[in-house]
């Protein structure tokens, strides 16, 4: 490779780079955005799991009624996703993890 498209070309295209990639660094190893990340997973997470403990809700309870029913449904729903669920179940709290991430 020529010396001069080298120090004319890639020298400069090399240095532009350099502000973007150091401001993305710092925010990546910035512990408020490793929190932040870790919130929306959690959020992600807590969304997907309401919306299987709604369908399950939904799908049980046309078939039966009743607080046991419910009970066995949240049991069954907690399996199936593999992590407890909170004692009480809004569905606007899917909403709300929506609008907040």
């Amino acid at each position: 490779m020529d010396k001069d498209l080298l120090i004319g070309v890639i020298v400069p295209c090399v240095l532009l780079m350099l502000p973007p990639i150091a401001k993305w660094l710092r925010r990546y190893f910035d512990s408020d955005y490793i929190k932040l990340k870790a919130n929306f997973n959690e959020a992600l997470n807590t969304i997907e799991a309401y919306q299987a403990l709604e369908q399950n809700y939904n799908a049980e309870l046309i078939k039966h009624s009743g607080a046991t029913r419910k009970k066995v449904v949240r049991a069954i729903t907690e399996k199936q996703i593999g992590r407890k669920i909170c004692t009480k179940f809004f569905p606007s709290k899917i909403a709300w993890y929506k609008d907040r991430f």
